[in-house]
């Protein structure tokens, strides 16, 4: 190999280097965002669950007020249910 050659051949290697280091750069900038949606997602889906399961704990918390306040008049009208 002469001197040329070998200057060219590091050109084209380290042309080689920097497209490769570029697609890395663009892979791992595509990967973050799609980390991110994932990440945005699933915040969004468990604050969904939540507020779902609050409402049923709300409704069941409902029912329970209720019966209790239905065992109370049973107890205040003699319905037989005593402490």
């Amino acid at each position: 190999f002469t001197a040329e050659e070998r200057a060219r051949d590091m050109v084209e290697e380290s042309e080689i280097v920097a497209t490769a280091n570029r697609r890395a750069d663009d892979i791992i900038a595509e990967a973050e965002g799609i980390a991110n949606e994932i990440v945005e997602n699933a915040y969004g889906y468990t604050e969904d669950l939540l507020r779902k399961v609050s409402e049923d704990v709300s409704g069941v918390l409902h029912t329970i007020n209720s019966n209790l306040a239905e065992l109370k008049g049973y107890k205040t009208d003699g319905g037989g249910y005593e402490d």
